[in-house]
């Protein structure tokens, strides 16, 4: 379903749970509106999105990596993405935009835990993602010389034999 265009009555949903999802749509505040026509009075909303890029470098160092070797530009700011709403100001103003009321925000922090052993491949996982779209244009022996780079960056989070990868979530529970 399109959440900027809800397929439901107003004032007919007690609860909308929404993890890391709002963040990639185009127009958060739109679905967050949306969100609130469909809850009843009284309904909750619980949502979390990714805090800031330094704080969850699980899913930004191979960007950043690309970033940094002019490969891809940097995402626009408020653009949708893993890292749109990772400001709580701006988060917050959107959902103030909405007339929802927000309790104190809780910001989740937790770690990713993989074995050592375990390869770490943060760029080009799918065929169809940005960074390996971006891989694959460019000439072989680049994508050699860049395949060793994430594994590198993530060197700082080895724990003894695995990566504890930190990520840290926005989250909100509105009423």
């Amino acid at each position: 379903m399109d959440a900027e265009r809800i397929e439901l009555g107003a004032d007919s949903i007690d609860g909308v749970l929404c993890q890391n999802g709002y963040m990639l749509m185009a127009d958060p505040a739109v679905a967050l509106a949306e969100t609130r026509r469909v809850l009843r009075t009284g309904g909750r909303l619980a949502l979390s999105v990714w805090g800031t890029p330094e704080r969850n470098q699980w899913a930004s160092v191979g960007g950043m990596i690309l970033i940094q070797g002019g490969h891809m530009p940097a995402p626009e700011p408020g653009a949708p993405g893993v890292f749109a709403m990772a400001i709580e100001a701006r988060t917050r103003g959107i959902v103030r935009g909405c007339r929802v009321q927000f309790g104190p925000n809780r910001g989740g922090a937790g770690a990713l835990r993989l074995p050592r052993r375990r390869r770490l491949r943060a760029m080009g996982r799918g065929r169809r993602r940005p960074f390996a779209m971006v891989l694959r244009g460019l000439p072989e022996e680049e994508r050699q010389m860049l395949k060793d780079r994430p594994s590198e960056a993530f060197m700082p989070f080895v724990v003894g034999a695995r990566y504890e990868l930190p990520g840290v979530a926005l989250c909100a529970v509105a009423t």
